[in-house]
């Protein structure tokens, strides 16, 4: 039994945009643009000494019940005490700490 050229012609189409598709599937990996390459950063190999942003920075510390570090005169972490004694004038840092230890609600 012969194919009714409406069926035959459907079936041309579909087999034309399968074969489309794949061509351009494989001519889009042919011009993509290259990606640049970026320049690698300096590395800081000690944390402690970091160097400066050249701006001043913000930084806020929210402290919470039962944190060893957190309690210290003045709270915040190692890191940013650190900091804040290497860049005094481009460092500026704000620590929230609770009233009475063991309930943050004060």
């Amino acid at each position: 039994m012969p194919m009714k050229a409406s069926t035959r012609s459907l079936a041309l189409v579909i087999v034309a945009v399968f074969l489309g598709s794949l061509a351009s599937g494989m001519m889009a990996e042919l011009y993509q643009t290259p990606i640049p390459e970026l320049e690698e950063e300096t590395v800081v190999h000690n944390p402690s000494q970091a160097t400066s942003p050249g701006h001043v920075v913000f930084g806020q510390y929210i402290s919470s019940d039962n944190c060893g570090h957190c309690s210290k005169q003045g709270g915040g972490s190692d890191a940013h005490h650190s900091i804040k004694v290497n860049h005094p004038d481009e460092y500026v840092y704000v620590t929230y700490m609770s009233a009475s230890f063991g309930s943050t609600n004060t």
